[in-house]
């Protein structure tokens, strides 16, 4: 599933390169990926991509004429340059950008609307990792009478954005946290740990995607720079003990046992 870093490269890399161009035709290739029907695509056909934005793990594609496009990739959602299965936006100089899925998993969302802060999706997600909301303060008023354990705390999109699976690992991995620990068993201590390793990792995995993307669009889910996720059974790389992993479903949890013990 990508996450922050992936959609944060993505999103400025299209900013960047797309952002300004007049949009000659917006086409939906298959219908039932289009979660609204108010606005048909051609409502953006003539107009001008003026920004792109991301808000945690959805990106905002925004027209001149006022409408958006919001773009939710799920598990396998991504985008790519020329014509996409799902969505294509065409620009007057023979430009393309497509959506599509790397594997059919149907979970793809595509939103047209002119309000996106009132969808959903949008309305109940949590803070930035880099906002000044983001601290000590809020995710120990957030983790109060919270069932789950840490990893499913940091995970709720509700309680920070952009956050999943991997990361999460890498996160409390750096920051010396068994991801199994429920967070009334963690003290202030923790939570600033948390908070510090959050913003360090993320950052870095940003810098390393833009890195490895060079000049073209990032790869989806790249995940060779990640110390501990994907990697059970390698040593840890801070102290040599075998990484392990517990699986529930298609989703694991990594984590170094001497470095995190529970």
């Amino acid at each position: 599933m990508p996450e922050l870093p992936d959609l944060e490269v993505l999103k400025d890399f299209i900013d960047s390169n797309f952002s300004g161009k007049n949009i000659l035709e917006a086409r939906l290739n298959n219908s039932k990926f289009l979660k609204t029907k108010y606005f048909p695509p051609k409502i953006f056909n003539k107009s001008k991509l003026s920004k792109v934005s991301r808000r945690g793990k959805i990106l905002i594609f925004e027209a001149s004429n006022g409408f958006k496009l919001v773009f939710h990739p799920m598990t396998r959602g991504w985008i790519k340059l020329g014509e996409g299965e799902i969505f294509t936006l065409e620009f007057d100089d023979g430009t393309k950008i497509g959506i599509y899925e790397v594997e059919p998993v149907n979970l793809l969302q595509l939103f047209i609307v002119r309000k996106p802060e009132n969808l959903s999706i949008l309305k109940l997600i949590g803070p930035e990792p880099f906002e000044d909301k983001f601290n000590v303060d809020y995710l120990l008023l957030s983790s109060e009478n919270f069932k789950g354990n840490i990893k499913k705390l940091l995970t709720t999109q509700k309680i920070v954005a952009g956050i999943g699976n991997a990361y999460v690992d890498e996160i409390l991995w750096d920051a010396k946290i068994n991801p199994f620990k429920k967070p009334g068993e963690l003290g202030k201590s923790s939570f600033e740990a948390i908070v510090k390793s959050t913003k360090k990792v993320l950052s870095e995995a940003i810098k390393t995607l833009k890195e490895v993307s060079g000049k073209d669009l990032p790869p989806f889910e790249y995940r060779e720079h990640l110390k501990v996720h994907r990697r059970e059974g390698q040593p840890c790389p801070r102290c040599g003990t075998l990484i392990q992993a517990k699986f529930e479903g298609d989703r694991g949890t990594f984590w170094c046992p001497t470095c995190q013990p529970e």
